[in-house]
């Protein structure tokens, strides 16, 4: 009698547990949502996504893929795709792009949390001088946002010999839920400098799962980053003949959302055709409470520029208290394809810079416009 008494508070325990579990899980989702967008550590290969400004920045077009998975070693582990496209209109001093991205958390294509959103991407360019212009950019996206219920195991779907393989009882308000998102940017830049800032989520959209308010809240960043070009080495003969560039750019990215924020500093340096960097990401002047300083990963990346494709691989090395040995970091791979148009039958418009210094993999060229009108004395 007392054996059969213990087993049935046993699996009512079980049952009353597993409930509970079910309620922080969907919680959690909720906090998370609210404590930071995806991330990606080759912030400057995933230009539009790191602000809308940088939309049609080469001058010409340009198709980017990003793939990035974070904390494999544990089965909660985040896995984010983007593709997008963009391209720069001289005759309308305009950028126009697209971008599709898919982020996974907590365990691959079955992940209980999914999110999926398509965004639409408008930059304009303000001239000031033959040495300074902003581009100021707009985003406006879709997204739906899908929790997974059949990867969790609820009260009613166990007895005293365990899970029933039934479905639950329990409801919910929604499993997916669709929102519109805006956010914009700017960014000044020379030959060599650029500093820009971006506003996500302007509108604050409501994620909730379970029919009460759950806005995601706005993200900020500040970015900047100065080229240094160290000098440039001629190889070949004829017209074979080409420069290889050689040069050096640090660059600092600065990002809150809600009560997280995060700095990143580091640097690119070039050797044409290849392209090395080192981060740093954390805020070790900030204490989580109870949880010590905050700190996130050591990076390196190595890439390289063929012709108009730029490759790169990126490690994040982690150095938080989730400690490298159970997190294997992680692991992040980006794809460039710039298109070049030629100047023939071109229409005249006020031009873009060949290139801005928000792309590490270019090499260093001074600033110039298809019409100089403006700035003529």
């Amino acid at each position: 009698m007392f054996t059969e008494l213990s087993t049935s508070l046993y699996y009512q325990s079980i049952k009353l547990i597993c409930r509970i579990t079910a309620v922080v899980i969907l919680c959690s989702v909720g906090y998370y949502a609210k404590a930071q967008d995806p991330q990606f550590t080759q912030f400057y290969a995933a230009p539009l996504y790191l602000n809308p400004a940088f939309t049609g920045s080469t001058g010409e077009g340009r198709i980017i893929a990003n793939y990035r998975n974070q904390w494999p070693g544990i089965n909660a582990n985040f896995v984010t795709y983007a593709a997008s496209y963009d391209q720069y209109f001289p005759a309308i001093k305009s950028g126009i792009g697209v971008m599709l991205k898919r982020d996974e958390q907590g365990g691959g294509a079955s992940s209980p949390f999914v999110s999926n959103d398509v965004n639409l991407f408008y930059s304009y360019l303000i001239p000031i001088n033959e040495s300074f212009s902003i581009s100021a950019g707009l985003q406006v996206g879709y997204g739906l946002r899908d929790l997974n219920f059949g990867n969790f195991l609820f009260g009613d779907q166990l007895d005293e010999n365990g899970p029933l393989g039934t479905p639950t009882g329990e409801t919910f308000a929604s499993d997916q839920i669709g929102y519109l998102d805006v956010s914009s940017g700017v960014v000044l830049f020379s030959n060599n400098l650029w500093v820009g800032f971006a506003a996500h989520h302007l509108n604050e959209p409501n994620l909730s799962f379970l029919g009460d308010d759950d806005p995601l809240p706005r993200t900020h960043n500040i970015h900047a980053g100065y080229k240094i070009p160290l000098r440039q080495v001629r190889r070949g003969r004829g017209r074979n003949r080409n420069v290889v560039e050689q040069s050096i750019t640090p660059v600092i990215h600065y990002k809150s959302q809600g009560r997280a924020d995060q700095l990143s500093i580091g640097a690119y340096m070039n050797y044409d055709p290849l392209v090395v960097g080192f981060w740093y990401r954390g805020l070790p002047i900030k204490e989580f409470e109870n949880a010590g300083i905050n700190q996130d990963a050591i990076a390196a990346l190595i890439g390289f520029n063929l012709n108009n494709l730029s490759i790169g691989y990126s490690y994040d090395y982690t150095i938080s208290g989730l400690n490298n040995a159970n997190t294997f970091g992680a692991h992040e791979i980006s794809l460039t394809y710039h298109i070049k148009y030629k100047e023939k039958g071109r229409k005249k418009g006020f031009g873009y810079p060949q290139v801005i210094c928000p792309n590490p993999w270019k090499k260093y060229q001074k600033l110039k416009y298809e019409h100089t009108k403006p700035f003529n004395k």
